[in-house]
């Protein structure tokens, strides 16, 4: 029987319907952990939002404007420094931050679902899977620049894919306003969407039938074309970056950085990613009735060059580049989000259709509702440090330390969601932080006249370093060393230069310098008041 058009429509209007309604239910549930809490225990992402307190506040705020200078750039990390302070000025820093996280991921979902429809040409269900991918170990580690460089990145590479098929005028402008969106998110973003372009327009020769090499050189020198400028801007908003060593690491730190995708230490067991993988492959990739119900899954053609060169990449990516940390777990999620994106399900039946959605929104859940569980009792820590911050005057002084020689073995995982804790003073007490991050690229510094006890990037020092940085003759010849990760002592002298110091406490019980008065303390903190004169050794 021959379907009517009105038949037709009206089974075009439930299918988008359906699809919209699982995109709002993963968005949703995605949602779930940055509600659960006031501050996301993320690794690096309490000292972003320390940033974000200084420029949402600075005019108002004496202490900060004593503390800190505010140097506005043209540099690839104005997203968050953009966005956030507006929405902090609306409501309220902790809520702007939680806002802006979940724009990222947001961007993520949505750039992973346009790139699926530029492909193909229409809004599909299927590209929702990306959703299990987004509490990765990236979002773990809180880089929130990084996250929502990902997310343009995704959505600018939709706009390439497009723009390819239109004349050379659109892909020079098109292509030019894309990149600039990206490189003013983060420059790693910009060097991956820099290879996805160059490798789908590689993509495109290979599969058009017609292997004229001219045809080649001319489409990657019109691609090549918008990305000029944001690399000459790159190049001169990176001078003076502090730089330190290049290394590979242990190829354990290769291993774990391949798994990142499906990696979430601060979430408990992560266990739906690897759970939608092994589902897909028994259900999709086996013949018989699973492929009559569920169908099968087809690799879009061009993508072949970009996702082998990016895994390529992936491969090829250090763990420390030029001092920064943690370089080679970038890609591997952003290859998992356009394998997806570039995958298209085939010949599903309604009844597979509602299955897979129901299994989807089952993982998703269930590892929503696992993170919720595990970050509950860390955000009561952070709320019991933001309270207890108070005793602390604004616009102090405050240097961090922990003990990790001494720290209890089962809270050595534990301790790297508290890593930034301390930076909470900024936002609270309006404090001097020397490891708030400022690198030369960044919109804030530190004053000039406290220059001399800041570093562009780092964390809290070791119960060691704090020792010997209160030796009375070593001390005043440590200030000013860089270590191979580009940070820079702060700490010679601190007893003289600094006004509090704040404890990541992990079950250590170590003896402490005698200038600590103990002034409050939590389950994993303690804070004390640096005095002048020498004392006994701090009470506890």
């Amino acid at each position: 029987m021959t379907e009517t058009p009105a038949a037709s429509r009206a089974q075009s209007r439930e299918r988008m319907g359906f699809v919209i309604g699982l995109y709002a239910v993963v968005l949703a549930l995605l949602a779930a952990p940055l509600v659960a809490v006031v501050v996301p225990p993320l690794g690096d992402y309490p000292n972003h939002l320390a940033r974000i307190h200084v420029l949402a506040r600075y005019a108002d705020s004496a202490p900060l404007r004593a503390n800190y200078a505010v140097v506005w750039k043209l540099s690839p990390y104005l997203g968050m420094d953009l966005l956030a302070p507006m929405l902090a000025n609306i409501v309220g820093i902790y809520a702007a931050g939680r806002l802006f996280l979940f724009l990222c991921l947001l961007q993520i979902v949505a750039g992973v679902a346009a790139i699926h429809a530029a492909l193909y040409g229409r809004l599909s269900a299927w590209p929702a899977a990306g959703a299990i991918f987004a509490y990765s170990l990236v979002m773990d580690f809180g880089f929130a620049n990084y996250l929502f460089g990902i997310g343009i990145w995704l959505l600018a590479f939709a706009g390439w894919i497009w723009l390819s098929r239109r004349g050379i005028a659109w892909r020079l402008v098109g292509g030019s306003l894309l990149s600039f969106a990206v490189f003013f998110s983060h420059y790693f973003a910009l060097a991956g969407y820099m290879i996805c372009v160059g490798a789908y327009e590689l993509g495109v020769w290979l599969t058009s039938g017609k292997r004229d090499l001219r045809a080649l050189v001319a489409r990657g020198a019109i691609a090549f074309c918008p990305f000029i400028a944001p690399l000459i801007l790159v190049a001169l908003a990176s001078h003076g970056q502090s730089g330190g060593v290049t290394s590979y690491g242990d190829p354990a730190f290769k291993l774990y950085a391949l798994l990142s995708p499906v990696i979430f230490p601060s979430g408990g067991p992560n266990v739906a990613p690897a759970a939608l993988l092994v589902v897909l492959g028994l259900l999709l990739l086996f013949p018989g009735r699973r492929r009559r119900l569920f169908g099968r899954l087809a690799l879009a053609a061009p993508m072949r060059a970009p996702l082998a060169i990016l895994a390529l990449a992936a491969l090829a990516t250090p763990w420390v580049l030029s001092g920064v940390a943690w370089m080679d777990i970038r890609l591997p999620v952003a290859l998992v989000w356009l394998l997806i994106a570039s995958c298209e399900w085939r010949e599903p039946s309604r009844r597979g259709g509602l299955i897979a959605a129901g299994v989807l929104v089952a993982l998703l859940g269930l590892q929503m509702a696992s993170i919720v569980r595990a970050w509950r009792p860390i955000g009561r820590q952070f709320d019991d440090f933001r309270a207890a911050a108070a005793v602390i005057p604004r616009g102090a002084r405050v240097i961090a330390f922990r003990d990790d020689e001494n720290i209890a073995p089962a809270n050595r995982v534990a301790a790297f969601a508290y890593r930034h804790l301390p930076l909470l003073t900024v936002i609270e007490r309006d404090a001097f932080m020397p490891t708030l991050f400022k690198e030369p690229m960044m919109s804030v510094q530190a004053a000039p006249a406290l220059r001399d006890i800041d570093t562009p990037t780092g964390a809290p020092i070791e119960l060691s370093q704090l020792i010997a940085g209160a030796d009375p003759v070593k001390s005043p010849r440590m200030r000013g060393a860089v270590d191979q990760f580009g940070m820079r002592n702060y700490w010679g002298g601190w007893p003289n230069t600094f006004d509090y110091a704040v404890e990541l406490s992990f079950g250590a019980h170590p003896n402490l310098p005698p200038q600590l008065r103990l002034v409050r303390s939590g389950a994993m903190f303690n804070i004390y008041r640096i005095a002048r004169d020498a004392s006994p050794i701090a009470a506890r």
